[in-house]
C-alpha cells in the first residue's frame, strides 16, 4: 500500500494507477537521490513522495471545447500514483541504502576512473546513474551485470545526453570487467590503478 500524501499541497490523482516496474523504479532511485542531494537530506525523508508518484511535469492543455468543474481541473493536473509490489519497495531500500552509506567510495572509485574527466565536471544527474549501477554490478549479485548495464544505459538516453550515455556506457563496463576479474582472480599481478580500484570495490558493503 502506498502512503497517504498531502493531495492539497501534491493533488493525486483518483483515477490514475501506474503500476511500477524495475525501469521505473531505477529512475524514481535517482530523483531520490538527487533530491537528497540538492535538498541536503536524508533519503528516507523525501522516499514515499517520490516514490509513489509519477509526477505531470507538463500537463496538456484542458480541453477548450467545455467548461470544466474545478475536480475535473484538480483531477487533469494530478500526479498519477504508482503502485508498488513489496519485492520493488525492499528492493529500492536495499538500493538507496547501499548508495548511501558507499558514498564516499562510490566518489573515489568514479573520480579514479574517469581519466581525463575530473568529477566534478559530471552532472549530479549522471553520477547518480553511475553510483546506482556500480552498486548493483558490485553488491547486487542477483541482477545480471548486462542487465544492469542496459538499464543504466537506456536512463541514460531518457534522462540525460548522448555524450552522458557513452560516458556512463564506458564506466559501467570497465566496473564490470574489473569486478569479473576481482571474482575470478584469474590474473597474477594487477596494475597501481587495477589495484586501487579493486581496493575500492571491495571497501563496498
Amino acid at each position: 500500500m502506498s502512503p497517504s500524501i498531502d493531495s492539497s499541497l501534491f493533488p493525486l490523482s483518483n483515477n490514475r494507477l501506474i503500476k511500477g516496474n524495475r525501469r521505473l523504479l531505477r529512475i524514481k532511485i535517482i530523483q531520490i537521490l538527487s533530491a537528497s542531494q540538492l535538498g541536503d537530506l536524508q533519503w528516507r525523508e523525501v522516499f514515499d513522495h517520490i516514490f509513489y508518484r509519477e509526477f505531470i511535469f507538463d500537463s496538456p492543455q484542458l480541453l477548450t471545447d467545455k467548461i470544466l468543474k474545478p475536480s475535473e481541473v484538480i483531477e487533469h493536473d494530478s500526479d498519477s500514483q504508482i503502485q508498488w509490489d513489496e519485492d520493488d519497495i525492499r528492493f529500492a531500500s536495499r538500493l538507496l541504502h547501499a548508495v548511501d552509506v558507499n558514498k564516499k567510495s562510490l566518489h573515489s572509485y568514479i573520480d579514479l576512473v574517469s581519466e581525463n574527466w575530473s568529477i566534478d565536471r559530471i552532472s549530479s544527474l549522471d553520477l547518480m546513474i553511475l553510483f546506482l549501477a556500480v552498486v548493483e554490478i558490485v553488491l547486487f549479485k542477483e541482477i545480471p551485470p548486462k542487465a544492469t548495464l542496459n538499464e543504466a544505459i537506456e536512463i541514460a538516453k531518457t534522462l540525460s545526453s548522448i555524450k552522458s550515455t557513452t560516458f556512463i556506457n564506458g564506466i559501467l563496463d570497465f566496473t564490470h570487467t574489473m569486478f569479473e576479474s576481482l571474482q575470478k582472480e584469474k590474473k597474477e599481478e594487477y596494475s597501481e590503478t587495477e589495484k586501487y580500484i579493486l581496493i575500492i570495490l571491495k571497501s563496498l558493503d
